[in-house]
């Protein structure tokens, strides 16, 4: 069994190691990964999907769900499944949205859900700094 990831304070406050996170398979056994960090918003008014989620100064994806239905998980998840295909698209590679310790998608041509999230191997930030090797991808309890 491999050891949960373990982060230093400057990573956990923008979101690293904790759920939801998309995972990018770089190479075989090479990833990285993209929290999602969530905030509540007034409104949502004359926004579309693609305005909802932006990526903030740090290189993670903000998503900012409307008071309305921030306590709605489904809606969520059906905005992070978007985001979910169109990274994968962009970044022509294999990604994965991660929701819970036994819960995620993959994006290939369609979306699949499993229960055998992707672990161990290098873990990179978005800036390409080495977070693990050889551990989860989250931090245990998050």
């Amino acid at each position: 069994m491999l050891p949960y990831l373990k982060l230093p304070d400057d990573k956990l406050i923008i979101g690293y190691g904790k759920f939801p996170y998309i995972i990018e398979r770089e190479f075989s056994a090479m990833y990285v990964q993209l929290p999602i960090f969530i905030s509540e918003i007034e409104t949502a008014e004359n926004k579309g999907s693609d305005e909802l989620i932006i990526v903030n100064s740090h290189g993670v994806f903000q998503a900012n769900i409307p008071s309305a239905h921030f306590r709605d998980s489904n809606k969520h998840l059906g905005l992070f499944l978007e985001l979910l295909k169109k990274y994968a698209l962009y970044k022509n590679n294999r990604c994965c949205l991660v929701v819970s310790e036994n819960q995620c998608f993959f994006f290939e041509s369609e979306i699949t859900e499993s229960n055998e999230i992707p672990e161990g191997g290098l873990l990179k930030d978005a800036q390409g700094n080495i977070l693990s090797m050889n551990s989860k991808h989250f931090i245990f309890g998050y």
